[in-house]
């Protein structure tokens, strides 16, 4: 005997969207940060509390986070 599942009601526009003003402004906030993020640490690389190696790891993990932020933005804007 096999058991099906009832199927998930379907929404067209489901979960939050975002107009490119928000977007827009969310990138703005977002490049600040990285800004931000990336002077305060160069700041603890010249100061010796990090290596360099270090900054590399954080430096690239950073990229990432926002490539994912990006995306993820991209897919909410309403068309």
């Amino acid at each position: 005997m096999r058991i099906q599942a009832a199927p998930l009601p379907v929404h067209e526009h489901s979960g939050n969207v975002m107009t490119n003003k928000q977007r827009l402004i969310y990138s703005v906030l977002i490049a600040l940060g990285v800004l931000a993020i990336m002077l305060g640490l160069s700041h603890l690389q010249n100061s010796g509390a990090i290596t360099e190696k270090t900054f590399q790891y954080i430096a690239i993990s950073v990229a990432v986070l926002v490539v994912i932020l990006n995306g993820i933005m991209r897919r909410k804007v309403k068309r």
